[in-house]
């Protein structure tokens, strides 16, 4: 049975694609949902971004959402404070500063300015 094979009612749908599915079966009724591909892998990278990359990694800045790289505010071998901005990332229209979360020398830099990230995308690596 498709979505598309159930009568009007029984199956709905949000504007995320997220889509409902209630049946019956033998008595027993069984609610489904199903979401498009896209947005499950959205939500498994940042479960793992939350899960501990800061514990694990405590020198690896990632990127906190997906944008475009608008400006890389250092280059390897740098000393930097905790808060300097690092990265600046657009996202929505917005321009977001990424900081640094502790002072450390910059060891890598992962991006320039124009490219894209993904949520969980390295950006800087702090020694």
């Amino acid at each position: 049975m498709t979505y598309a094979d159930l009568p009007a009612g029984e199956a709905g749908s949000s504007w995320s694609g997220v889509r409902r599915f209630e049946i019956v079966v033998d008595g027993w009724r069984f609610v489904a949902t199903v979401e498009p591909a896209a947005r499950a892998a959205l939500r498994e990278r940042a479960r793992r971004s939350a899960a501990g990359t800061a514990v694990h990694h405590p020198g690896v800045v990632r990127a906190p959402i997906p944008g475009r790289i608008v400006a890389v505010h250092v280059a390897a071998g740098e000393q930097v404070e905790a808060g300097r901005a690092l990265v600046s990332l657009e996202a929505m229209k917005m321009e977001n500063a990424v900081r640094a979360p502790r002072p450390g020398t910059i060891s890598r830099v992962a991006v320039a300015a124009g490219g894209t990230v993904e949520l969980g995308d390295t950006l800087v690596e702090l020694a």
